[in-house]
């Protein structure tokens, strides 16, 4: 009988030290503690199954092999990352890229879809994070936080929301997208501001300005026609009699009147000649 690792005395295996007999037959090598991902192949040496490596801390323990660094996760096994707690490997990259329009300006979104850290479809040892909730012109950069694209703000109220910024205030409009302003309904953008929305009336507001939306403000002196809301005529404190007001607190006379110097510029006499019109 022939004993490997051992002496055979009267058919039985005497093993060495660090074997034992196995069936009286031959003789195994014994790890204390149990090869771990290995097979035991001298007393107390491991050695490691395909896709293994020795544990620099333990001889009996082998571990997992990948050819890349899992981030945000483990190698758990060969060439397989298992992602850490609140992270989330199911070989899908659930990142959207949403661009919709404004104006003439494509706009890109970055929407991370509901997942905690997902897998990047194109690098297997890549974990990204998961939000529950997309992150709206941002990315998911750790679980529940969203992190914003360039040009936008984290909103105060929803954090997974991210607002445009504009240097300065849009007057009469909001940011709709990096330093850009659209004005709210009934105003335009001025034309030498790009942050001032002025409003916008159909008609030019004579001897006055527009002040909101279809609505004409008088300059000073000037009041409202009652029947032309884009019209602004002249004020005299007082009636123009045998006349009319033509500017702020100055009479013109009817044909055939005179301007009473008795009472200037407010009365006009029936002694004007023909051709004075004016007083």
């Amino acid at each position: 009988m022939i004993c490997p690792m051992g002496n055979c005395a009267i058919r039985i295996c005497v093993c060495g030290t660090g074997y034992i007999p196995i069936k009286n037959s031959y003789c195994e090598p014994i790890c204390k503690p149990a090869c771990i991902n290995g097979q035991c192949s001298k007393p107390n040496i491991c050695t490691c199954n395909k896709g293994f490596t020795q544990n620099p801390h333990s001889k009996q323990q082998c571990i997992a092999k990948c050819s890349k660094s899992c981030i945000n996760g483990r190698c758990s096994a060969p060439e397989t990352c298992t992602c850490n707690a609140g992270y989330v490997l199911d070989g899908l990259q659930n990142v959207r890229n949403l661009v919709s329009m404004e104006g003439a300006q494509h706009l890109r979104h970055v929407l991370a879809m509901p997942a905690m850290y997902l897998t990047d479809s194109r690098n297997k040892y890549q974990c990204n994070a998961k939000c529950s909730k997309i992150c709206v012109n941002g990315r998911c950069s750790t679980p529940e936080t969203c992190t914003c694209n360039a040009g936008f703000l984290l909103d105060p109220k929803n954090k997974y929301q991210c607002n445009p910024k504009c240097s300065k205030q849009c007057v009469n409009g909001k940011c709709s997208a990096p330093e850009k302003c659209t004005c709210n309904s009934g105003f335009w953008l001025d034309q030498k501001n790009k942050y001032q929305c002025n409003p916008k009336c159909s008609k030019p507001c004579v001897n006055g300005i527009c002040t909101l939306p279809e609505k004409c403000a008088c300059s000073n002196g000037f009041i409202l026609d009652s029947k032309n809301k884009y019209q602004c005529n002249p004020k005299c404190s007082k009636p123009c009699i045998n006349g009319r007001c033509l500017a702020p607190e100055k009479c013109g006379c009817t044909n055939g009147y005179l301007l009473d110097t008795k009472n200037k510029s407010v009365q006009c006499s029936v002694q004007c000649k023909m051709f004075q019109t004016l007083c």
